[in-house]
This record gives structure tokens, sequence and C-alpha cells, in this order.
């Protein structure tokens, strides 16, 4: 019964709570086809595009994914709008640039972080990196660029097994990290008002493979 209030604070919003859809086919649908192909005698992909590697030129990032778990699926890439500036919206995100292509570099490698916490000790200090998301630990640093510096870029074409993504806007610069639907929002079209009633964001994802997973 503790929940009540809570549910009646959520009443009427998109979701009536939080990040999960009230529809699940969606959701249902993916594990039923994982559970097809893993457990029940199938032959073909039960995941989505898994990463293998990339390469970097002057001008272009080719990023790979794993052949073997395509299972003969291929990459497709979904047309996706130019990134737009959304307001606060309960249970979804707050205020920020969303949608576009979801993928960012960095180019200054120091600045990297896949998160960052606050020392427990001194809580009015600077963040820190901790060991596992590829920092130091809880000691600082004294670097206010902590996992800052994402810049956006366009995935400008899709192959069998990978995609492409303009570096023009660097100007030489060397990409030093790459991150892509790094949010729980960043496939989110804010603006779409059945957004968590009757599907989830994942359909808005740029990088798809040829059986939608």
């Amino acid at each position: 019964m503790k929940c009540k209030p809570a549910c009646a604070s959520l009443a009427n919003t998109k979701s009536e709570g939080t990040i999960h859809p009230r529809s699940k086919k969606h959701v249902g649908d993916r594990l039923g086809t994982a559970a097809y192909n893993t457990v029940y005698g199938g032959t073909h992909a039960y995941t989505g595009p898994t990463l293998a590697g990339c390469s970097v030129t002057v001008s272009v990032l080719r990023i790979a994914f794993n052949t073997s778990l395509l299972r003969g699926d291929s990459i497709v890439l979904q047309k996706y709008s130019n990134p737009i500036y959304t307001e606060h919206i309960h249970g979804h995100a707050g205020a920020a640039i969303h949608g576009g292509s979801r993928l960012y570099v960095q180019t200054n490698a120091s600045n990297f972080c896949m998160e960052t916490y606050v020392n427990a000790a001194n809580t009015s200090g600077p963040r820190y990196c901790p060991t596992w998301a590829g920092g130091p630990g809880p000691v600082s640093t004294g670097n206010t660029e902590l996992d800052q510096g994402w810049i956006y870029l366009n995935i400008t074409a899709a192959t069998a097994s990978g995609v492409t993504v303009d570096l023009t806007p660097l100007h030489g610069a060397t990409p030093t990290a790459v991150r892509y639907a790094w949010g729980v929002t960043d496939c989110c079209d804010l603006s779409d008002p059945d957004l968590y009633v009757s599907h989830g964001c994942i359909a808005n994802c740029p990088i798809m493979s040829s059986s939608n997973l």
C-alpha cells in the first residue's frame, strides 16, 4: 500500500512511472526472438549489432560490428533528424540536446571517464573517475573537464557489418573515445506523444539490424 502515493504522483504522466512503457509488446518481441534463437532451435540473430572494432582516417571513422553475432543480418542505418533542444519532461529526461545520430566523440583522452563520482569524504570537492570507469580512482586530479568535450557527429552510411562516421567537423583532430546512445533517453523522441505509452525509445535508434534488433 506504500506505493499508492508514488503512483498517484505520477498519474497522467506519459508513462505513469519513470522510463518503462505501458506496452510491453516490443520488449516481449525482442525477448521472444532471443529465446527462440538461443534455446529453442532458431539459427538467426538473437541480439542487435555488437561492437567488434573501429578504424580511423583523417576524415572517416569506421565502426565494425560482430558478424558472428549478426548471424546473416546486416546493419541498417535508420533515418534520423537533427538534434534538438528539448525541455524537461517528467519521467523522461532533463532539458538537453536530444536526438540526432546519438554518436559523439572526444578528442582529449585525459577527459575520458565512463562515469564520474563525488568523493564521499569530500562532497564539496571535485568529481573523480573510478578505476572501473577508466580513471585513477578516488583521487582528485583537478581535472574539471572529466566526461566533457563530447562532439556530435553524423553517421553517413552503413555497410553489411558496420557504419561510417564523418570526422570533418574535427578539423584533423583524432577521436580518443566514442559513445553512442549513451544515456537512458538518448534514442527517445521526447516530442512524441506516444513515447512510453505504445512504444519505448529503441525504435528510434539509428543503428539497427535488418531483423529490427
